[in-house]
């Protein structure tokens, strides 16, 4: 297990990732972004301790229209974390939820093309209204996440990280103090980090990156799921293991 703040970018890596918890002094909220699932589906796979992570919320949108209510926020408690309606200076580490977003901009929308005006935009607006939602004393990380047990499109402007890397294009700089990929098979998950504190990769580099991770067919996903072990010696393959303490559980 490794503390984000020593974590170092790409191609380090770990399956068990921890977050300091200090009110007032130092604290993280994650905003979870996922491609092809959603946190409820996949909370107990990230494998990050409520020791760490134990508060959790929704940014409100007003089209698609999301307003962070009880009935949005209860459904929380059966991961056993406590769900809030707003992030204080001195709260505990908190999770911005943005798969509901998601879930409804698609139903919306449509689950095209996210280069269209119309759908990229309000997902950089929604991204900036979990950033704001976020007291400006606390750090914030972007969680991109792909569960690499079911498909997506192997085009990146079909993807919902496309505009996220649109933007970074045209502006050169990611405006969280961490980003990161976490990729899940068959229950595990393995991070690594486009950016942190100290150091960022340049864009054509995330851009590949991203760009390399492609997606299993209908018979891969059957091999994997008979063969756990095959799974996990994908998901190294795809981020790189290097021989050093960063990388050691």
């Amino acid at each position: 297990m490794i503390n984000i703040e020593k974590l170092r970018v790409y191609p380090f890596k770990t399956k068990t990732i921890a977050f300091s918890d200090k009110p007032g002094e130092l604290n993280y909220d994650i905003v979870y972004f996922p491609e092809n699932t959603t946190f409820q589906e996949s909370y107990s796979k990230l494998n990050i301790r409520r020791a760490f992570v134990r508060k959790v919320t929704v940014a409100d949108s007003k089209i698609p229209r999301l307003i962070a209510n009880a009935k949005i926020l209860m459904p929380y408690r059966e991961l056993k974390l406590l769900p809030v309606t707003d992030i204080k200076d001195k709260d505990n580490n908190t999770f911005i939820d943005t798969s509901i977003f998601m879930e409804l901009l698609d139903q919306k929308f449509e689950k095209e093309s996210y280069r269209r005006p119309i759908v990229s935009t309000k997902i950089m607006n929604y991204l900036q209204s979990c950033k704001d939602k976020s007291p400006s004393n606390r750090k914030k990380v972007f969680m991109y996440h792909i569960d690499y047990d079911k498909m997506f499109s192997d085009k990146l402007e079909f993807r919902r990280i496309f505009p996220v890397l649109l933007d970074l294009k045209k502006t050169k700089e990611i405006s969280f103090d961490y980003f990161m990929i976490a990729i899940t098979s068959m229950g595990t998950t393995v991070y690594t980090l486009m950016k942190n504190e100290d150091n960022s990769l340049p864009f054509m580099r995330i851009f590949a990156l991203i760009k390399i991770i492609k997606s299993r067919n209908e018979k891969e996903l059957s091999e994997m799921k008979n063969n756990p072990d095959e799974a996990e010696k994908s998901i190294n393959q795809l981020i790189l293991s290097v021989d050093d303490k960063h990388t050691q559980e």
